[in-house]
């Protein structure tokens, strides 16, 4: 069950996000979704949980350091991502945390974002806006990622230009033992599950018109077939990066 504490003025894409919300949203566990003028906080209120008031925080020193050190060699996700494409327009189709749009964003790409879970999109909605004025904002050629309407890439495509490449990180089925699982993941699990559609989505963001698709696996996933695409991966240290590229195209 998930309640709302409104305790500011909203934005008009906060409010398109939030009447998405559905109380439901969490399962059994009782959270709390709280907009302050401070910062847009998810707590849990059921102590069995043991869940600590959390937020994103694309300011966290070991993230701003990773961030600062990016490229296409020192990352798998950019490697897989942005192979030799200058300047790629990247979309991220499921932002999530926005930390692997911020380390694409670093490499050198645009990135645009698109997260359809409205609480999700909250919390980095707010993220990006107290980061907006640091020093990481700064430094980045292009500045921080872009955060596009709520809702998914798929709704919004025809309205949008051809990327030059997408990045797709669906959430991972839960691991049977969770005590290997960060904390704020879990949360994630409870408020947005895995997504079952992963493979029809696939299909989708194929037909986009990107000359790169990229799909973030764990290692031991089995491999998605995509028609009419070449297909290639590269590994990451917990996770695997599965690249498509249309079978006309070079791979770059």
């Amino acid at each position: 069950m998930l309640k709302v504490k409104l305790e500011r003025q909203l934005c008009t894409e906060e409010e398109q996000a939030l009447a998405c919300l559905k109380p439901e949203l969490g399962g059994e566990a009782c959270f709390c979704l709280q907009l302050s003028a401070e910062k847009t906080i998810i707590s849990c209120e059921s102590c069995e949980l043991n869940f600590k008031p959390w937020w994103i925080d694309l300011l966290q020193p070991k993230l701003l350091t990773r961030s600062r050190l990016s490229s296409r060699k020192t990352e798998a996700v950019a490697h897989a991502v942005l192979g030799s494409l200058p300047e790629p327009l990247v979309y991220d189709a499921t932002a999530g945390l926005g930390r692997d749009a911020l380390i694409l964003q670093s490499a050198g790409a645009r990135v645009w974002m698109f997260e359809r879970n409205p609480v999700i999109y909250l919390l980095l909605y707010d993220a990006l806006i107290r980061a907006q004025h640091s020093s990481l904002a700064s430094q980045l050629k292009h500045g921080l990622p872009r955060l596009m309407p709520f809702g998914t890439l798929v709704e919004q495509a025809k309205l949008l230009p051809a990327p030059d490449a997408i990045y797709y990180d669906p959430m991972f089925p839960s691991r049977t033992k969770s005590a290997l699982v960060k904390k704020e993941m879990q949360l994630f699990h409870y408020l947005a599950g895995a997504d079952p559609d992963t493979q029809d989505y696939l299909k989708q963001l194929g037909t986009l018109g990107s000359r790169r698709l990229v799909l973030k696996r764990p290692q031991h996933a089995s491999r998605e077939m995509l028609s009419g695409f070449s297909q290639f991966s590269i590994d990451g240290k917990a996770c695997r990066y599965d690249c498509y590229q249309p079978v006309t195209a070079d791979r770059t």
